[in-house]
């Protein structure tokens, strides 16, 4: 069985662009060509919402000068902290998926102040 990791990128920052350049180029690209992990792109928006789907596994998605309004139709993804990491898509057919292991490739604030470095470990190190 595939591990699930999970890239976080983008955010509210004025280095959003360098990060989706980062998440893709070193990480994603890296971990998809080695054929051994489920791969979950986590982009959060310059305004904070945060969207989960495969199809940002590829960065051509982010050229689309439309891709904003793309993921505005889409549900938001949930996080559950609560013994690991599970991301959540709510709705009628509501998703779970259990993360397995995180690359952050978040610049700037939020990103290299150790925000989201501090809630990925409270996440990991409270698992019983």
């Amino acid at each position: 069985m595939k591990k699930n990791i999970a890239v976080i990128f983008g955010g509210r920052s004025a280095e959003h662009d360098v990060s989706i350049i980062t998440a893709h180029v070193p990480i994603i690209q890296s971990l998809l060509a080695f054929g051994q992990f489920e791969v979950w792109p986590i982009y959060i928006t310059k305004q904070g919402a945060w969207y989960c789907n495969q199809i940002m596994n590829d960065l051509a998605f982010f050229k689309q000068a439309d891709f904003e309004s793309i993921l505005a139709k889409q549900k938001k993804v949930q996080l559950l902290f609560d013994r690991g990491l599970t991301l959540i898509w709510p709705g009628l057919r509501s998703k779970q998926l259990v993360i397995d292991l995180v690359f952050p490739a978040m610049h700037g604030t939020f990103g290299e102040d150790g925000s989201l470095m501090g809630l990925l470990r409270m996440a990991y190190l409270l698992q019983p």
